[in-house]
């Protein structure tokens, strides 16, 4: 009886202390914080084992700048493994005394398997993505919400929330879509006939005569250059086709896609398409043209233009283009001449 009356008056104590504290008393002992169970210390959520508390914002940057982190020590770990495999093997031929010839040089040169290269790039788009990029990208519950869903995905729609896919509209005549291009039957576009040509996600790629269809996964977007007005491009039958092709994609996607179809290269609301892409203009010019062969089709003027529209991009802020963010991962050069090389090209650019 002494035992039950101790431990009644100390239950009494405690809801003095959590009442005056604003918390409530789930009547055994144990209280309430937001809809959480504490412990009778009120102190720390009762959480089940194995899973650990979320301290909000400044955690999820923690958070995220360590997955960042994990994501770069990985590619160094991956090309420093792969260059010393092929310095091995160049080891070994050459005391065997067999010929090396180019193919086994420029090998030996590369700093990343070449059927790498599409999955790296993903990892770049990855981090710099609203799941693990630095900044107020989105709400911590969106944020949240995200992952999990990225986690539970299919791997098709893992790869489309990593990074998004991008096109570039052409109107046909009657001649028949070119190699690479992707045609869209008249039930999604109706009579209009036009190539969707794929583009890659970059910066460079929003050319003033062109109109963008651009599926981030949670976004669609339709964008128009400033100079797709212009009569004989048919911008609006461009713009209805994107928008159309877009719904297709999607109509099946769970949760269903915010929709921008309205966006035009000089509105404040392009930055919601322009931020999801690379920052391409960040490399220099002959680095660009190996990155994104299509824009030597551009004239020197034009080519200028379009470098022009990003010439306030400050590296520093540290959103910084595939090949620097590689070569910082990578360690720099590969020693001697021009450096390394992905998928065959060689880089010219060495982080200072």
């Amino acid at each position: 009886d002494g035992g039950d009356a101790e431990r009644a008056a100390d239950l009494e104590i405690e809801r003095a202390i959590c009442a005056s504290v604003g918390r409530g008393d789930d009547g055994d002992g144990a209280t309430t914080t937001g809809g959480a169970a504490v412990g009778s210390s009120g102190s720390e959520p009762a959480l089940p084992v194995g899973v650990r508390s979320y301290g909000g914002g400044d955690e999820d940057e923690a958070l995220a700048s360590e997955a960042r982190k994990d994501l770069d020590a990985t590619v160094r770990y991956i090309s420093e493994s792969f260059r010393s495999l092929s310095r091995a093997a160049a080891m070994a031929s050459a005391e065997n005394g067999q010929v090396k010839n180019d193919d086994d040089d420029g090998a030996a040169s590369y700093a990343l398997p070449p059927e790498l290269l599409t999955s790296v790039r993903l990892l770049h788009h990855l981090r710099r993505s609203a799941l693990l990029g630095s900044g107020p990208l989105l709400s911590a519950d969106d944020r949240a919400v995200s992952r999990d869903l990225f986690l539970r995905m299919p791997l098709e729609d893992g790869v489309g929330m990593m990074a998004p896919r991008l096109w570039r509209c052409r109107r046909q005549s009657s001649a028949l879509p070119g190699e690479g291009s992707v045609e869209n039957d008249e039930s999604v576009a109706g009579a209009v006939r036009a190539t969707m040509e794929p583009f890659p996600p970059a910066t460079l790629a929003l050319w003033s005569d062109s109109t963008i269809a651009c599926d981030a996964f949670d976004s669609l977007f339709v964008w128009s250059g400033r100079d797709a007005a212009a009569p004989r491009f048919d911008d609006p039958a461009r713009r209805t086709y994107c928008a159309e092709y877009l719904r297709s994609l999607s109509r099946a996607r769970f949760p269903s896609p915010q929709r921008h179809f309205t966006l035009r290269e000089g509105d404040s609301m392009s930055r919601r398409l322009v931020a999801r892409l690379a920052p391409l203009h960040g490399d220099p010019p002959e680095e660009q043209a190996e990155s994104f062969p299509a824009l030597a089709s551009l004239s020197e003027g034009e080519a200028a233009k379009l470098r022009d529209k990003f010439r306030f991009y400050d590296p520093s802020c540290g959103d910084v283009s595939f090949r620097r963010w590689f070569w910082e991962c990578a360690g720099g050069g590969g020693g001697g001449g021009g450096g390394l090389g992905l998928d065959g090209v060689p880089l010219w650019f060495e982080p200072e």
